[in-house]
């Protein structure tokens, strides 16, 4: 995924309701006839990787002299971006502000808007229409005043009657205009740790089936819609104390069949799947459990951002006795279920950005990590340039599958389609 420090002041708060850690210790499994070869549908997957993973299934999988049943070999798959075109999260942030469908009331939500944020400055890029810097304090005055006025002529959620006079409400274009400044100027200054635990905050307030509820109906109406930047700009007649600002969004989603034919055909090899998001974990499960979206993976396999409950609903505090999926903290994620249930690491890691580096890269029994090619730098920009240099290599540690942006499709190659541009790519230069 596409991810972005642990919300330290945060996770120092007490825990609402106890966690229980669910076990990924494997269930028993019969064995498969050996002659019985695995099988995997060729759609767009790259020919290499696709050899690489059959070749996988046939070594560690049923049919194997090795293979136990009762500690089954596994494989571990980011979500947004990888299993999937796009975020899940970040297009439900901009279902949720559309339909002014937040639930959490005016002073919790500015707790909320304000946690975790570091103090400083934003990046130098982040400036309003006048060219001025802004300052999160006059952005959060802003959001704080927009959402209020909304909450008082709305309610929270929003009455399905008033959604008409709600979208032509210049107070909801700014909220929008300046969530979306706010949480791409947190992450781009303070990293994706800092902003996927900061945006997740915003889903609390309801219980984890109103967040379901409202998760499906965005991946139903996006998976409609064309993959495109969007700009969002604040009313110019209401600029506030931060300005007028702007932002663009990349809009839609698209599922990924061949992730979906990859996850079954490990399953069916003997080889549990499992997701590791940065996400929300109940937003996740919607999309990786629903049948009707085709993954149909079992809900005890999907592990994201947690919240804390209250009263049965869903806090905006991070889960304290639970990781930030994001880096580091997929891999203390892994560690907690799939190592300690099962006594060893991952055999194959599907991951697309610097959240999933830490997981692709450090685990001794990793035989294989897939990088979804979005021509990325920072740390996954090296793993790439690995996989590229293995390129041809009879067993590499790393392999790349492209995609076209464009279409949100994956592609038979290693090489991507950027957004926008008709030339494959390979590598960042």
């Amino acid at each position: 995924m596409r991810r972005r420090d642990l919300l330290t002041a945060a996770l120092t708060l007490p825990l609402a309701a106890p966690l229980v850690l669910r076990s990924a210790r494997a269930e028993p499994m019969e064995p498969l006839d050996a002659a019985v070869a695995p099988s995997l549908p060729p759609l767009k997957i790259s020919p290499a990787l696709r050899a690489r993973l059959i070749t996988l299934m046939r070594q560690h999988g049923r049919g194997n002299a090795d293979f136990d049943p009762a500690r089954r070999p596994y494989a571990v798959f980011d979500w947004d971006n990888t299993s999937i075109m796009n975020d899940c999260e970040e297009t439900l942030f901009l279902t949720l502000i559309e339909r002014f469908a937040f639930r959490l009331p005016p002073a919790e939500f500015a707790q909320a808007l304000r946690a975790g944020v570091p103090e400083g400055p934003f990046a130098a890029s982040y400036r309003n229409a006048a060219g001025a810097p802004v300052a999160f304090a006059d952005l959060a005055a802003d959001i704080d005043a927009d959402y209020a006025a909304l909450a008082a002529a709305y309610g929270t959620p929003a009455r399905e009657e008033k959604r008409a006079d709600l979208a032509k409400d210049e107070r909801l274009q700014s909220l929008k205009a300046k969530l979306f400044f706010t949480y791409n100027a947190i992450t781009d200054t303070f990293g994706d740790l800092v902003g996927d635990g900061w945006m997740v905050g915003f889903l609390a307030g309801g219980t984890p089936e109103d967040l379901q509820a409202l998760a499906r109906l965005n991946n139903d109406e996006t998976l409609g819609r064309a993959m495109a930047e969007i700009t969002f700009t604040s009313p110019r007649g209401r600029p506030g104390k931060a300005g007028v600002v702007s932002q663009t969004h990349l809009d839609g989603l698209r599922l990924t069949p061949e992730i979906a034919c990859i996850q079954h055909a490990l399953m069916a090899a003997g080889i549990d799947v499992f997701v590791v998001s940065a996400s929300c974990e109940e937003v996740v499960k919607v999309f990786a459990c629903d049948p009707r979206y085709g993954y149909g993976l079992p809900e005890a396999h999907v592990y994201g951002i947690r919240m804390q409950r209250r009263d049965g609903k869903m806090d905006w505090r991070p889960a304290q006795d639970w990781p930030i999926t994001w880096g580091p903290g997929k891999v203390q994620a892994i560690r907690r279920t799939m190592v300690d249930a099962r006594g060893f690491g991952p055999l194959i890691v599907f991951g697309d950005s610097d959240g999933d580096f830490n997981m692709l890269s450090e685990f001794q029994e990793t035989a294989l990590g897939v990088i979804v090619n979005r021509v990325k730098g920072g740390g996954i920009g090296e793993l790439s340039r690995k996989a590229a240099e293995q390129m041809g290599a009879p067993a590499p540690r790393f392999m790349l599958q492209g995609r076209n942006e464009n279409t949100g499709e994956w592609r038979p190659s290693a090489q991507t389609l950027k957004l926008g541009q008709q030339a494959e790519t390979l590598v960042r230069a």
